[in-house]
């Protein structure tokens, strides 16, 4: 009886993990897959415990290793988990004790017939089938490897692109303020609108497909793809509500298939928001930090609407469509500091929690990236609740 169960336990553990190894890689979909959201949850929680109680520089280095490293461990984990299994199902088989149990399926599961544990049939049909499915989570890792870092390549143009536009680290204010004095008119944003709609809908696929892909951070430690994304999104909401210029559909198609693909994104990560908020529910950037905006805008001679109520309110009904999960998936990555998006936090609660993790984990922590003209001091920002 007690051989039974332990074998029906072993298969258990090969059937999900070699099911959890084809959900992350094949099925191109935001899959909640338990042991590969349980080896990213154990990693980044001790990598994150470490990384701040470091200086700033020093955890930027160590938090660009985690997303890499966390990937690394997955196919291990996966064999790991797959050998202890058919070592389970090896104990009913004959081998009665569990080292020798563990040492035959570790033998067949890296070399083809090398330790088959006996010569009757379920033996060698357990040891090639062991060996083939270690070798095709092997393969599959290898698959997943080059597709990820196309994804991430793909990203990091547009991010690196923005970089010019609108500086290190990217604002809104920065982006029209280069437009405007290199002698563009502001309508010649037109050509970013596609960009980065275009942008937009691919990481909203690749970003949910690929769990871990988010957390990579830039090769430059001041840039990020959140705040990048931040900037785009908020110079589209100055230019369509706040500015006197001309301007065709393409800003708020822009603006739609971002707020969309960061509802998509914080969704993965179970970072609550609501779906359809009114425009008049409060936003994290505040009154006066916009009027600073403003100012400058004038000042650089771009024409600001007369009646700054209106353009306010306008300029909020846009940001609530993406407030939450900006500045949510800021702070869930630690993203480096920008206006706007990482240098405050949104309360939900007391943490940001899933169901689909194996414990109540804390994934919003008080930390935030401090600004450089205040270095100890959090910045301002609107508590959304």
């Amino acid at each position: 009886m007690i051989d039974a169960l332990l074998a029906l336990i072993g298969a258990f553990l090969v059937v999900t993990t070699f099911a959890s190894a084809v959900r992350t890689v094949v099925v191109p979909r935001d899959e909640p897959v338990f042991i590969t959201r349980l080896v990213y949850v154990v990693v980044r929680s001790l990598v994150y415990r470490v990384a701040f109680r470091m200086s700033p520089v020093r955890r930027e280095r160590l938090l660009g290793y985690y997303a890499p490293f966390a990937v690394l461990v997955l196919p291990f984990v996966w064999l790991l988990v797959t050998l202890f299994g058919y070592a389970l199902i090896y104990l009913p088989l004959g081998i009665n004790d569990f080292r020798q149990a563990v040492l035959v399926s570790g033998a067949n599961i890296t070399t083809l017939g090398s330790a088959i544990g006996g010569d009757d049939w379920p033996h060698i049909l357990l040891s090639i089938s062991e060996a083939v499915v270690g070798v095709v989570e092997v393969a599959l890792i290898i698959s997943f490897l080059p597709a990820m870092y196309s994804a991430y390549s793909s990203r990091e143009k547009q991010v690196a692109f923005m970089a010019v536009r609108a500086g290190t680290p990217p604002s809104a204010l920065e982006m029209l303020k280069r437009s405007h004095l290199i002698g563009d008119d502001v309508i010649d944003l037109e050509e970013v609108w596609d960009r980065f709609e275009e942008w937009f809908d691919e990481i909203s696929d690749t970003h949910t497909t690929f769990m871990m892909l988010p957390s990579y951070r830039s090769a430059h430690p001041e840039r990020s793809w959140i705040t990048t994304a931040g900037a785009v999104l908020d110079c589209a909401a100055i230019v369509i509500s706040c500015l006197e210029v001309e301007h065709t559909p393409r800003a708020q198609l822009c603006l739609r298939a971002g707020y969309t693909s960061l509802r998509s994104i914080a969704a993965s990560f179970s970072i609550g928001f609501d779906p359809d908020p009114h425009s008049t529910d409060p936003i994290t950037v505040t009154r006066s930090e916009w009027e600073a905006v403003m100012d400058e805008l004038e000042e650089v001679g771009l024409a600001v609407r007369a009646d700054r109520d209106q353009a306010w309110a306008d300029f909020a009904g846009w940001r609530v469509n993406y407030d939450v999960p900006l500045v949510g998936l800021a702070t869930f990555l630690a993203a480096p500091y920008a206006p706007w998006s990482s240098d405050r936090m949104v309360v939900v609660g007391s943490s940001v929690i899933t169901s689909r993790f194996p414990w109540r984990l804390v994934w919003a922590r008080p930390e935030i990236y401090p600004t450089p003209d205040r270095p100890s001091e959090p910045v301002p920002g609107g508590d959304p609740s």
